[in-house]
C-alpha cells in the first residue's frame, strides 16, 4: 500500500480527524453553498458550510472525480449501501481523472457537527492539519477495478488494511 494511502487511513483510524477532497489549493476551508438538483432545478442544499467526510477514500473520490475539464455531461455518486461504501462516476470523469492531482485536507473532527453516513458539516472557517495529494496512478490496478454497466462505472474498492470497519467493494 502506498505511503500517502497508508498516512490517510492511519487518521482516519484515529477517529479524531475528518477529509475533504478538492482539486483546489487552499490553506483555509471557508463556509460554501453546496447545491442539487431537484426536479431538473439547481436548489441551494442547507446552509453554506465546509463539507468533510470521515472515510479517507470519499475524500479521494471527491478529489479527483468532478466535471472540471470534461467535455459532455456527467454523473457521479457515492453512499453507504447495506454498511458498505460505494462509489460511481460516468466514464468521462474516471478519464478526466487519470490527469488529475487532487488534494486531500485533514481536518480536526471536534470542528465538525451534523454527522450524516459520509458526510459532516462545519460552519466556520478551518485550517487543515495537513494537505495531502492523491492521483489515480496510485490506486489504478492495485486498489480498484472497475466494471461497465450501462456505460456508468463503478468502483470496487478491496481495502488492505485494517484500519475501518467499512469494507470497500
Amino acid at each position: 500500500m502506498s505511503e500517502s494511502i497508508e498516512k490517510l487511513l492511519k487518521y482516519e483510524k484515529s477517529w479524531k480527524y475528518v477529509f475533504h477532497g478538492s482539486l483546489e489549493n487552499l490553506s483555509i476551508l471557508e463556509p460554501r453553498q453546496a447545491y442539487l438538483y431537484i426536479d431538473w432545478k439547481l436548489e441551494k442544499d442547507w446552509r453554506p458550510a465546509v463539507f468533510a467526510t470521515p472515510y479517507s477514500w470519499v475524500a479521494i473520490f471527491r478529489s479527483l472525480i468532478n466535471e472540471f475539464n470534461t467535455d459532455w455531461d456527467s454523473g457521479s455518486g457515492f453512499g453507504i449501501n447495506d454498511w458498505v461504501l460505494f462509489f460511481a462516476a460516468s466514464r468521462n470523469l474516471l478519464e478526466s481523472a487519470r490527469n488529475k492531482i487532487g488534494k486531500i485536507y485533514i481536518l480536526e473532527k471536534r470542528n465538525f457537527t451534523d454527522f450524516e453516513w459520509t458526510q459532516c458539516r462545519c460552519y466556520k472557517r478551518v485550517t487543515p492539519i495537513l494537505i495531502d495529494r492523491s492521483d489515480l496512478r496510485g490506486f489504478a490496478g492495485k486498489y480498484w477495478s472497475d466494471r461497465v454497466l450501462l456505460n456508468t462505472l463503478f468502483f470496487w474498492f478491496e481495502k488492505k488494511s485494517k484500519s475501518s470497519t467499512i469494507t470497500l467493494r
